[in-house]
């Protein structure tokens, strides 16, 4: 899932398939916050957003070393509070994990549900990204 080129989605779809057991149609880029890439995925069984972690990146592992955590106030805030629905909340990989990883890359998935509008905020430039990360 190389972020410079964003056209060679393979093994974005391989670690969609392998880890979550979901079959993308369509990969597309939308804008992400600082410390990862952002797409949307479509499959059949549903609209996600994923988004990609590079583990080269300075500051990137700040981030995976806190998102276990991060991820479980944001699956609690889904589950108890009146933010059900309104936020991106993760799912779990197949082995039970928040992220799924490669070599070079970690991954978070969750169910796209920003509303119509929000998405189109999102192609013209809005800085808004997924909901504690």
């Amino acid at each position: 899932m190389p972020p410079m080129q964003r056209t060679d989605m393979t093994e974005s779809y391989e670690v969609l398939k392998s880890n979550y057991d979901i079959t993308a149609n369509v990969v597309s880029p939308i804008i992400g916050g600082w410390s990862a890439l952002a797409y949307k995925v479509e499959s059949k069984q549903g609209t996600f957003f994923l988004k990609v972690y590079d583990k080269k990146k300075s500051g990137t592992a700040t981030v995976l070393k806190n998102i276990d955590f991060c991820m479980s106030v944001v699956s609690w805030l889904e589950n108890n509070t009146q933010l059900n629905g309104r936020i991106n909340a993760p799912l779990l990989t197949k082995q039970g994990n928040v992220r799924a990883e490669t070599q070079d890359y970690a991954c978070c998935l969750g169910i796209l549900t920003v509303l119509r509008s929000e998405e189109r905020r999102f192609q013209h430039g809005s800085k808004r990204s997924w909901l504690v990360l």
